[in-house]
């Protein structure tokens, strides 16, 4: 057997390159180490920049012009005034625009209906004066206006709708904090020497405020608020927690817990992880496509009753009336139809009975016609097992409907003929489901990959003797993971679910995608709301070419960032109080 004997110079020669090669790695190292310190200091720097330029613009000197100067409106002070005489100072100042504004702070339907149904539909939920119930908005006197007022306003809420709605100061020129701080001497002597700003009057302005979070947009900045954008984002956030915490958590759970180990479930897992990367109009457009169009139906609420136009029942009437020769609807009945079908939109069975008390043909009973109505208003509102029923349907679907309903001794084959294509063709309406409901869905399937990831490595991180030590006990599958498992995974579980929906708060392009507004004045009152949210309406107002108007949305930047800040917060506490030391 043979010896391989190396000498020393070979072993000085690999010591040698040994050594190089290690301080090479070593300077890499510390290159790369320093590297990563100066980009986390960049960052940090550049987010101080950020937040400093927000804050500079959020406070400062302002000038201010009153459209009419308190002084005009009374005696004395506003403060001191009484609600009565508030209330009076609105109505005779504000005059026709007095229904406008009852109607954006009142009404619980939508705008081109408010001034055609009774007062007792539109104003839902107000005190109305005594006898006004079935009276319509423009059918009250400057009296009944003043007792709406009085009864619904409280005298700080009056005396705001006097400031925001009569007063209406408004702003002719901003500084920026810094410039009050470091230069309000020449601010000062700016303004005295300018005729335009002597007008106003130069007073310290925060626009960061508690009137500016509970007021609702406004067309002036000086009066505008952030109120409707927040109950928009609160709305749609509760929506896409719930759905993508229940979703998310569960398929979690089966990924790890229950399914097997092999090419499909891999699969799966793979374009799980490949969705959290698509970029978020991606989803928008799935929600537009699938959510706020294709299940219209139920996002939009028309399955329920919600939502459903006033004039379909006008053009179901004039549709089977017609059918049986029939005179066509003046247009006093076509009206009168709307409104009392626009009174009963959020019920659909009195819907129903609107469009059947307006039926004139003597041949059908009762149940027939109601039975018409409702097969036809299925073709537009399917149930759960005719899902695929969303395009106007063909003249033998609608003729083989209507004989099932009527039979063919009431109808002649003319008739037949004429009822089923004015059903087919007349009575049809659009739907639309960009509400609350589909945005909220939206981001759920947005952050959805997120929290199903996360929710995977917390369940992998919990030790496997806790599985097997209640298995030993005699526990399930099914008692081990939800008694066992999930509560040791779950502060990694909520963390990871806090920062998605922090990232959801934030995000723009899929809410504009499935149809947010850029303005709206009617706060949302339900999940089939039209809607708009924080972000959207920060980008409506720096869009703005006014400068007062960046200063407001520098103020609900700061509001955003808050309510972000809350939110990490939180996931770092539930992490903290809850993580269990194995």
């Amino acid at each position: 057997m043979s010896t391989t004997v190396t000498s020393s110079s070979d072993l000085l020669r690999d010591e040698t390159q040994f050594k190089e090669r290690l301080k090479r790695r070593n300077r890499v190292g510390s290159a790369f180490g320093k590297f990563f310190y100066i980009s986390n200091f960049v960052g940090l720097i550049v987010l101080i920049v950020l937040i400093l330029h927000v804050l500079n613009s959020s406070f400062g000197l302002t000038v201010v012009v009153n459209t009419i100067e308190p002084s005009a409106l009374a005696d004395r002070p506003l403060e001191e005034l009484s609600e009565e005489e508030l209330g009076k100072i609105l109505v005779e100042q504000l005059g026709n625009r007095v229904r406008v504004v009852i109607r954006d702070r009142y009404s619980v339907v939508p705008p081109n209906d408010f001034t055609l149904i009774p007062l007792a539909d539109a104003l839902a939920g107000s005190q109305l004066p005594p006898g006004t119930e079935e009276l319509t908005i423009n059918e009250l006197t400057a009296e009944q206006y003043e007792q709406f007022f009085n009864l619904n306003l409280s005298r700080e809420d009056a005396l705001d709708l006097v400031v925001n709605e009569v007063v209406k100061p408004r702003v002719f020129r901003t500084w920026t904090l810094l410039e009050s701080l470091l230069n309000r001497p020449g601010i000062e002597e700016e303004v005295a020497q300018s005729e335009r700003l002597r007008q106003g009057k130069l007073e310290f302005r925060s626009w960061i405020s508690l009137d500016f979070i509970t007021s609702s947009v406004s067309s002036s900045a000086t009066t505008a608020g952030l109120r409707t954008a927040l109950f928009g984002s609160f709305l749609i956030i509760s929506i896409t927690a719930v759905s993508a915490l229940i979703v998310g958590i569960a398929s979690a759970v089966y990924l790890e817990e229950y399914a097997a180990d092999n090419w499909l479930n891999n699969l799966i897992e793979i374009n799980i992880r490949n969705l959290a990367a698509i970029p978020s109009i991606i989803y928008g457009m799935l929600g537009l496509a699938v959510l706020a169009q294709a299940l219209a139906v139920f996002t939009g609420g028309y399955i329920f009753g919600v939502n459903l136009p006033p004039q379909a029942a006008d053009q179901i009437v004039n549709a089977i009336n017609t059918a049986f020769g029939e005179p066509s609807l003046s247009n006093a009945e076509r009206d009168e139809i709307r409104d009392q079908a626009a009174g009963a939109r959020k019920d659909l069975d009195s819907f129903v009975a609107v469009v059947v008390e307006h039926l004139r043909p003597e041949a059908l009973t009762a149940g027939e016609k109601e039975a018409l109505v409702r097969t036809f208003l299925n073709y537009r509102l399917p149930s759960v097992a005719s899902l695929t029923t969303f395009s106007t349907p063909s003249i033998e679907q609608t003729r083989e409907d209507i004989v099932r309903i009527v039979g063919t001794d009431k109808l002649t084959p003319e008739q037949l003929d004429a009822l089923a294509e004015n059903l087919r063709v007349y009575g049809t309406f659009n739907i639309n489901g960009r509400t609350v409901l589909s945005a909220g869905l939206t981001l759920g399937l947005l952050i959805l990959p997120v929290i199903i990831v996360n929710a995977q490595e917390a369940l992998r991180a919990v030790p496997s003797s806790i599985r097997e030590a209640s298995y030993g006990l005699g526990a399930t599958r099914l008692q081990t993971t939800v008694r066992q498992v999930l509560p040791a995974a779950l502060p990694g579980i909520m963390t990871g679910v806090i920062l998605a929906v922090s990232r959801a708060i934030g995000e723009t392009a899929p809410l504009l995608v499935v149809g947010a507004s850029t303005f709206i004045g009617i706060d949302p009152n339900g999940p089939f709301s039209k809607f708009t949210v924080v972000p959207i309406q920060i980008y409506q107002w720096t869009s703005r070419p006014e400068q007062e108007f960046r200063a407001v949305a520098a103020a609900a930047i700061i509001v955003l960032l808050i309510v972000m800040l809350l939110l990490n917060a939180t996931a770092i506490f539930i992490r903290q109080r809850y993580t269990i030391r194995y």
